[in-house]
């Protein structure tokens, strides 16, 4: 079973055992309490929160954490009125959002489970690939090559779709927000750091 139908069905068993210990943390928390704020799990990331990006086709998607917020010093005293502050941002799409930490920590444990350390390489997302940013260092994990039939690898491939399905499945149930502007009215927005807007600029 790939993370994503333990994502989606989490009472089904898994009927990968390697996959077991990663998936448990997503059995115990249900949706409801995924999406809360500060639950449980919340202090498995490292200081500074992360990044996850799947770049396919030309369009890039993001996913941060509530802990990467506060590190690049959004405003705000509660994880809520950072959102609130982020999602003020002008931008033209919603293919940015934010996931609690406890959350992202999940997901970051299936990638990793699936193999992601050693498929990645030092570098930020290309075209076809998923990334992880954590501590100020990004790692990518490329699609692997199809375009010869007789030497795909089809573990690799699996894999690299299993990690496309779980961060499809987080993004899916996460509710993002575009900056809504109207007439003459013309609200107040803070200052993001660079390296927090240019996650905003590259999603397309």
């Amino acid at each position: 079973m790939s993370p994503l139908q333990a994502l989606q069905s989490p009472l089904r068993a898994v009927r990968r055992a390697g996959l077991r210990a990663a998936l448990a943390p997503l059995f115990v928390l249900s949706l409801a309490a995924s999406c809360a704020t500060g639950g449980a799990g919340a202090g498995a990331l490292a200081d500074g929160g992360a990044v996850v990006t799947m770049q396919e086709r030309g369009q890039r998607l993001v996913l941060l954490s509530d802990g990467y917020l506060a590190a690049q010093d959004v405003p705000g005293e509660t994880a809520e009125l950072r959102r609130d502050a982020f999602y003020s941002v002008a931008r033209e799409n919603g293919l940015v959002k934010v996931v609690t930490d406890a959350r992202m920590a999940e997901l970051i444990d299936v990638m990793q489970q699936l193999g992601f350390d050693g498929y990645a390489t030092s570098g930020a997302t290309s075209d076809a690939s998923i990334g992880i940013e954590m501590g100020g260092a990004e790692r990518a994990a490329p699609k692997p090559d199809t375009s010869v039939p007789s030497q795909i690898d089809r573990g690799a491939l699996s894999d690299y779709t299993n990690m496309k399905g779980a961060f499809v499945t987080v993004f899916n149930e996460t509710r993002g927000y575009q900056n809504v502007t109207a007439n003459d009215i013309e609200f107040e927005q803070p200052k993001l750091s660079p390296n927090l807007m240019r996650h905003v600029i590259g999603a397309q």
